[in-house]
């Protein structure tokens, strides 16, 4: 299952100290396990859909802080986007 994969990146990002790579697995492993607690069938169809659903949260907030002119804040929140859609 892809949550035991992104657990696994979890490990290795602690290991690295990479904050940035942490905070946005920690959010993910959290949306992925909100959805098995669901009660909804966990396949790999609802895992990516949750993936993409995490992407696109951080594509709005890249909007949000480029019109906020807070550009510490767009950079960070693009960093976590990557980390995401690996």
């Amino acid at each position: 299952m892809l949550i035991d994969r992104v657990r696994a990146d979890l490990q290795e990002a602690t290991k690295k100290r990479e904050l940035v790579a942490m905070g946005a697995l920690r959010m993910l492993i959290s949306a992925l396990e909100y959805l098995e607690k669901s009660g909804e069938k966990v396949d790999l169809a609802g895992e990516l859909a949750v993936v993409k659903l995490e992407v696109k949260k951080r594509r709005e907030a890249i909007e949000a802080y480029e019109k906020a002119g807070r550009a510490e804040r767009v950079e960070i929140e693009r960093a976590e986007m990557e980390v995401v859609k690996k």
